[in-house]
């Protein structure tokens, strides 16, 4: 396997509060996770270093990959709240957290928020996760369309978060098949580029960090509005990668 995350603040925020985590273990298992602090909230960036240091202390076990990850997230909803107990000015903080953990041809998934993971499969792009929005049941739906939930002006409003109260994560598992690719991101790279753009990046067969930092790039060209971070991840890759 081969993986490779890329972060920037972007054109118009003036902090990073996007985080990630790419971390390899022994047994060749790989972790990966997303996560972006509440725009505009103080302490954004505190509660996704929450999520990502929670993550990056897990450790294989043997056990259930979906649990150990829940556990993850719910550790750091517990780090989140303790904080906000400490020092008032960081109440109202929280993260989105999406991770995944790929092991014995399997991707086990963890999910809060409205990052996303992509699988990249014979040319064909596919959401896996479901945004946990106030706008997403009028999507699915067809109360309004995907053109019109970008402007509009609930976009931003998260029913599930890592810090928002009784939020628990989704979680399931896909199989991968050879030559398959997971993509990993926070909202910046999909409010800023089409479904089809993300195609035709993943359809150019790069390796991973060629991938991962055009999509950013592609992203920044087109607005940069908000934080942006992109994980790209190949279960079986080329020999043309590195």
């Amino acid at each position: 396997m081969q993986a490779f995350g890329a972060s920037d603040q972007g054109r118009v925020r003036r902090q990073n509060q996007d985080r990630f985590l790419v971390k390899e273990f022994p047994d060749g298992s790989m972790l990966l996770a997303v996560a972006d602090g509440l725009g505009g909230q103080a302490g954004g960036d505190v509660a996704a270093q929450a999520v990502v240091d929670a993550l990056a202390r897990l450790e294989p076990d043997g056990g259930s990959s979906e649990c150990l990850l829940a556990l993850a997230v719910e550790t750091a909803e517990h780090v989140i709240r303790e904080k906000t107990l400490i020092d008032p000015r960081l109440e109202g903080m929280g993260s989105t957290a999406t991770v995944a953990w790929v092991q014995d041809g399997f991707a086990v998934y963890a999910h809060l928020g409205d990052s996303r993971l992509y699988l990249w499969r014979k040319d064909i792009l596919s959401q896996i996760t479901t945004d946990h929005t106030f706008l997403q049941d009028f999507l699915d739906d067809g109360s309004i369309t995907p053109e019109q939930a970008k402007t509009h002006p609930f976009r931003n409003i998260l029913e599930k978060c890592v810090g928002c109260a009784g939020s628990e994560p989704d979680t399931g598992s896909i199989v991968l098949h050879e030559g398959d690719t997971l993509i990993l991101c926070t909202d910046g790279l999909f409010k800023e580029l089409q479904e089809a753009d993300i195609a035709t990046v993943m359809a150019s067969n790069g390796t991973t960090q060629q991938m991962a930092t055009t999509l950013l790039n592609q992203a920044l060209a087109a607005g940069g509005r908000d934080n942006t971070t992109v994980i790209v991840m190949q279960s079986t890759p080329t020999s043309s990668n590195s």
